[in-house]
């Protein structure tokens, strides 16, 4: 029977007969065995700490080299400033003239925005029968506040030359001989109110 192979797959073969069990295959030893997380963490740590002193080693000659040099430049000032005392005072000086300079010209400079606001309409009939255009209105309501023609340049943000072409032509138009008297006939058209 030992030669007749077991037709029947449902019944076992004795127990003598049994064929051997494959064994389990085994890891195989000499494959690294992978590390837990931490394990690793602390071993790229302790590389790292190990390579430490040679970047330390260049830190610490590096700050003791930028210490030096700036010691050296610190005595280098000191002694240009015993030398030379006059000529860095006056250097100073010149820049805070220099900073005065430009704080006071973009203060003087600065441009204003011109104003938008329109006041209430006057006498359009009598304004577009005297040929007033809107500048020289502005330049008009300027007058009758009082103020001068660098105060209304700067306020229109014209130049002052502009403002006496204005009023000038607002003296002809209105017929006047001066501020008041162009201000006082504005007035009486109700081209003012």
């Amino acid at each position: 029977m030992a030669s007749d192979p077991n037709p029947n797959p449902l019944t076992a073969p004795p127990a003598s007969e049994a064929t051997p069990v494959a064994p389990t295959p085994q890891r195989n030893q000499s494959a690294p065995r992978r590390l837990p997380l931490s394990a690793r963490v602390k071993s790229l740590r302790q590389q790292w700490l190990r390579q430490a002193p040679e970047w330390l080693t260049l830190l610490i000659y590096g700050l003791a080299l930028a210490l030096g040099v700036t010691v050296l430049n610190t005595l280098d000032y000191a002694f240009r400033a015993r030398m030379y005392p006059s000529e860095i005072y006056l250097g100073l000086l010149a820049l805070g003239f220099l900073a005065v300079g430009i704080w006071a010209g973009m203060w003087l400079v600065q441009r204003k925005a011109p104003k938008t606001e329109r006041a209430e309409p006057g006498n359009e009939a009598a304004q577009a029968s005297l040929g007033i255009s809107g500048r020289e209105l502005e330049v008009l309501k300027a007058l009758a506040e009082g103020l001068a023609n660098k105060e209304i340049a700067r306020q229109l943000d014209i130049s002052p030359n502009t403002v006496k072409t204005h009023v000038s032509r607002l003296f002809e138009k209105l017929d006047a001989g001066n501020r008041t008297e162009a201000v006082n006939r504005a007035r009486g058209l109700r081209i003012l109110p």
